[in-house]
């Protein structure tokens, strides 16, 4: 065999041949490599028709909604391997940051809020800050995707968020509160948080806990904003200048710190006829907040028992 190997110009005519382990080894290989190539052609329309169908989706979206949506890439990647999995697909894969890059390639008006201009890059610290963090309280009802579509409805907030973590809290508070009135209502023309209330109250019939804090509340909350952002400003300098928390919205106390609310007295405590219930019949002492509060029902309940004592 090797004298025939040494001086073959053709191997087929000398009649070479493999041996047993080797042929069976190269078959094998063979097979190995076409059994990936079709996987990958499968894999790949796969991830094509769930990319088309999250595509679809997300444009459906866009036209119902009266404002800009706001997609979440945790929730696009879930859904993304969702569709992946009714098509028997491997889902390990799925990677946020790449499926974000197809989505913009395949879709140029769908917009990243990551690119919408350096005023709001630079303004982030101020907007995390006021809508919600590990030490400012957020508003009742009000997530940060309602807050992010509030922005974008409003361009004005960014000014404000700019001025919450450069500048003074007096000098961000005018649109700060037009921007926390857009957050709790999209029809009402109110430019103040207490004239907002005033309106969902009377009109919209929205319980206390479901419009607005006060001004003062407000003004409040901005300070231990503007006090938390001025920290993360800092948190690359070597020497950190820290502003004394007690002359931005927290008091002393024995265990710490705590917040302070407001200046002025509740308005519940302060007016016992803006206590309502939503009782649709009969009050129950554990679900009505009249009998909670000690008082009786009154007109502006809805309860079928306006005459119940506490």
């Amino acid at each position: 065999m090797l004298a025939k190997i040494a001086g073959a110009g053709d191997l087929v005519a000398l009649e070479a041949l493999y041996h047993n382990r080797c042929r069976a080894k190269y078959i094998n290989r063979v097979k190995r490599v076409t059994s990936l190539d079709k996987t990958g052609s499968d894999r790949a329309r796969a991830h094509g028709i769930a990319l088309a169908g999250l595509i679809a989706n997300m444009k459906t979206a866009k036209e119902v909604s009266d404002e800009m949506p706001v997609f979440k890439m945790a929730h696009l990647a879930r859904e993304y391997s969702e569709r992946l999995a009714e098509m028997d697909q491997p889902t390990l894969d799925v990677h946020s940051t790449r499926l974000r890059e197809r989505l913009l390639e395949e879709c140029p008006e769908l917009e990243h809020v990551g690119t919408q201009g350096p005023e709001k890059s630079e303004s982030l610290l101020g907007f995390h800050a006021f809508t919600g963090c590990d030490t400012v309280s957020y508003f009742e009802g009000i997530g940060k995707l309602t807050a992010v579509n509030a922005w974008l409805k409003y361009p004005g907030a960014t000014d404000g968020f700019k001025a919450l973590q450069d500048e003074t809290v007096v000098q961000a508070m005018g649109n700060l509160e037009v921007f926390v009135v857009s957050t709790y209502t999209r029809t009402a023309s109110c430019k103040t948080v207490n004239e907002c209330r005033r309106v969902l109250f009377t009109k919209s019939d929205r319980q206390l806990e479901s419009i607005p804090p006060t001004r003062d509340a407000l003004e409040q909350h901005a300070k231990r904003a503007f006090i938390q952002s001025q920290v993360w400003r800092q948190s690359l300098e070597r020497e950190q200048n820290f502003l004394d928390p007690a002359d931005f919205g927290w008091k002393k106390c024995e265990e710490g710190w705590e917040p302070v609310w407001r200046t002025i007295p509740v308005a519940s405590g302060a007016c016992e006829a803006l206590i309502k219930c939503s009782c649709r019949k009969e009050c129950v002492p554990a679900r009505c907040k009249c009998l909670k509060n000690g008082l009786k029902c009154c007109g502006l309940c809805k309860c079928t028992c306006q005459l119940c004592t506490p």
